[in-house]
């Protein structure tokens, strides 16, 4: 665009050099009228021009990429290989505590089905961390390393309590439902939506009020599902009360840091893992720095989340071999990119 532009300047200038009676601002303002009367036609000759342009160009940047994905994961390749392997192993000792759980718990239907799924999604979000690891955007890996400690530190708080406080979590969806509902009422007309039926409306309602009247007015605020194990002073719960509750809070500054590449603050734009934290330094796309805080944050919550498992039945043998070979795994990861981040440093 800013080539467009100068050569419009240079035909302003040529054509008043050759028509002295004519102000260069009268030029100049003819030649931006007909530019705007004219962007329809010229913004689709571009367009497809763009298109056209497609084979040429995406070949060179996949290129580009592979290239840069190849050498990323070339340097870091024995840490990230070793993290996958532990992610493998809390997918395989959630398979096995679950079959184990079915045997001996009966009555933690509840407690059973959240932490299911809480350890399933926390398996997604470990591989979508190690996929960001691979491609070297190691702040968006930290983001959602926040999210697996999020899934940690609750797993282990519903772990630790009887099924009454995991069937609390269950229903406080219910609560999550009907604040979704009535958001989207609210916004619906402006984003030119449907807005949702009447009766589905009050389905959501009803329900909202039944687990109210259930658990009390103190369960629909944030975090409600907890207001029955954490005693504060503020009205609402957050999730460093989650944190200190569970005495997780070790890694609380990181968590402060993984909050950073999530919202949009002042020190967000000047501090990038991606960067060493080199403020003069701008990145708008991967670098092969910055990935070993990210990964081995990702390596102690995995291993948090296998001994959560352990810790909620009474383990078989093999599962404490699981249990046994992941700590020892996760200690090797750490020191492997403890390692590897020192000879990272040396090179720049």
């Amino acid at each position: 665009m800013g080539t467009l532009s100068n050569s419009i300047e240079q035909l302003v200038n040529k054509y008043t050099n050759e028509h002295s009676n004519i102000s260069p601002d009268c030029v100049k303002a003819a030649f931006n009228e007909a530019a705007i009367k004219s962007l329809p036609q010229v913004t689709e000759i571009i367009f497809h021009a763009v298109l056209k342009s497609i084979p040429d160009i995406l070949p060179l940047n996949k290129a580009n990429i592979c290239g840069f994905v190849e050498r990323n994961i070339k340097f870091w390749d024995k840490g990230l290989n070793l993290l996958e392997v532990l992610s493998s192993i809390s997918l395989e000792t959630g398979e096995a505590a679950w079959q184990e759980w079915d045997h001996e718990n009966k009555n933690t239907i509840y407690k059973r089905e959240v932490l299911r799924r809480l350890h399933v999604k926390s398996c997604q979000v470990a591989s979508e961390i190690i996929c960001l690891l691979k491609n070297g955007f190691a702040d968006g890996a930290l983001a959602r390393w926040r999210t697996l400690h999020e899934s940690a530190t609750i797993m282990h708080v519903i772990a630790v309590n009887d099924d009454s406080l995991a069937e609390r979590f269950f229903d406080y969806r219910t609560v999550e439902h009907w604040n979704k509902v009535r958001f989207y009422q609210e916004k619906a007309p402006a984003l030119g939506y449907k807005l949702i039926s009447p009766r589905v409306e009050l389905q959501r309602k009803q329900a909202y009020d039944i687990v109210v009247k259930k658990y009390g007015h103190k369960f629909t605020g944030p975090y409600g599902w907890a207001s029955e194990i954490i005693i504060t002073d503020v009205k609402r719960i957050t999730f460093f009360d989650i944190e200190k509750y569970a005495k997780m809070g070790k890694n609380r500054p990181f968590y402060k840091c993984a909050c950073e590449k999530i919202h949009i603050s002042c020190n967000s734009l000047y501090n990038s893992l991606g960067t060493n934290t080199d403020e003069s330094l701008l990145i708008a796309g991967p670098s092969n720095v910055g990935l070993s805080d990210p990964a081995i944050l990702t390596t102690i919550s995995i291993s948090q989340i296998i001994s959560t498992l352990g810790a909620s039945i009474e383990p078989s043998y093999d599962l404490i071999i699981h249990m046994s070979v992941a700590q020892r795994l996760a200690d090797e990861i750490e020191k492997i990119f403890n390692q590897l981040k020192n000879k990272m440093n040396k090179c720049l």
